[in-house]
């Protein structure tokens, strides 16, 4: 995955935080070094609710995402993207419309990259990440 990220390095847009800091103040809680900025359109189902939500972020282990639904900390969630098999997970932070869930297993991004773009045709800028 390290090989993958530095052939995106300077194409693509990340995002790294501010120096190890949480929005809130509070110290980094991805559990994977980078990920990827995306904004991409998603359907999200939890418990009692299914509805639209955007995948900000997604790395191998993870995402965050914005949704009008605010899930508890704990929930189980899972994340239907254009052209992939839906990505089951956990809420492990929740706070101001947003939230990060982490998955059941590993992703590969690049899979999920390349899987969007042939749904959608939406180009991020890489025609082959890999």
């Amino acid at each position: 995955m390290i090989q993958f990220f530095a052939k995106l390095q300077g194409v693509l847009p990340t995002w790294r935080g501010d120096g190890g800091k949480a929005l809130a103040g509070g110290p980094e809680r991805r559990g994977a070094t980078r990920s990827l900025a995306l904004f991409w359109s998603a359907r999200m189902r939890t418990r009692g609710w299914a509805g639209p939500a955007t995948v900000v972020e997604i790395s191998a282990r993870g995402m965050r995402l914005r949704s009008p639904y605010y899930p508890e900390i704990g929930a189980r969630v899972v994340v239907d993207l254009p052209g992939n098999a839906p990505l089951a997970g956990v809420v492990r932070w929740a706070e101001h419309g947003r939230f990060g869930m982490q998955f059941d297993r590993e992703a590969d991004v690049v899979t999920i990259l390349r899987a969007h773009k042939r749904a959608t045709g939406r180009h991020l800028g890489v025609d082959d990440p890999a």
